[in-house]
């Protein structure tokens, strides 16, 4: 299971200064809805701008901008 401050510190991990682009692998739907509600609980708390979040064959692709 993955939470909030862990999603962030992948996030904070997987870009350049500020920016970050990731992609999850998705083992079952649980987790593919669990990453993208936790990213949009980060993006509504201010901590994360997300400029794109899309569900693909196997991945789950977030692409956006850190505001800690």
């Amino acid at each position: 299971m993955m939470d909030k401050n862990m999603l962030l510190h992948k996030l904070q991990n997987a870009g350049e200064g500020n920016h970050f682009s990731i992609e999850f692998a998705q083992t079952d739907k649980v987790y593919e809805w669990q990453i993208e509600s936790l990213a949009k609980e980060l993006e509504s708390e201010g901590k994360i701008e997300l400029i794109e979040c899309s569900q693909h064959e196997n991945t789950v692709y977030l692409k956006g901008r850190i505001r800690v």
